[in-house]
């Protein structure tokens, strides 16, 4: 986990130093329409102390799913945006079940690169969602992520997405809290303006 918030912080130390002349102005706005698969990475159980590190194997652990999400943002200043996102996740369970969770999240992302070619940096936090079998809660989640857009002309463009995002599992009775950290590889279609 060092390693990626190592990298993560290289990135934007070397963006900033790479940094052009602002492309957006104050208001300027983007939607973005997101999906691609997910991987977990790690997860603890509080209740019988057990971690998982990869995607889980034997009755009940988690594997490998998919995201999809929209978003929309403002820039308040020339490389800084401001917004939200609704997504969609899901994850297979190894006893057949599926593991479903509706992030609602606020975003903040950072543009040290503009123009055709792009490098955003985002963070995003909020509520979620989460039912699996016969339970279900509200809980809260964030993401970290770094990607890179390219437009092909002034308002359309692509973009991939690689992130990192925390999802934990709280209860009134620690003894149950548990955290999950998955890996999203996105794709993404995104229209500014």
């Amino acid at each position: 986990m060092k390693r990626v918030f190592t990298v993560l912080l290289a990135a934007l130390l070397l963006s900033t130093a790479l940094s052009a002349a602002p492309y957006y102005d104050i208001g300027d706005q983007f939607l973005t329409i997101t999906a691609g698969p997910t991987t977990p990475v790690y997860y603890y159980n509080n209740e019988d102390q057990s971690s998982v590190i990869g995607p889980g194997s034997g009755d009940g652990r988690i594997s490998e799913g998919g995201i999809v999400s929209i978003g929309y943002e403002v820039f308040v200043t020339n490389y800084l945006a401001v917004g939200g996102e609704l997504g969609y996740q899901f994850n297979f369970a190894s006893n057949g079940n599926v593991l479903t969770s509706v992030p609602i999240h606020a975003k903040l992302t950072f543009l040290p690169i503009q123009g055709q070619f792009e490098l955003p940096i985002s963070f995003s936090i909020g509520a979620n969602y989460i039912a699996f079998e016969d339970l279900a809660q509200i809980t809260f989640s964030a993401t970290v992520s770094i990607g890179f857009n390219y437009f092909f002309d002034r308002h359309w463009g692509i973009g991939i997405n690689a992130g990192l995002s925390v999802l934990p599992e709280l209860y009134t009775d620690s003894t149950k809290n548990s955290v999950r950290l998955d890996v999203p590889t996105t794709i993404s279609a995104i229209y500014r303006h």
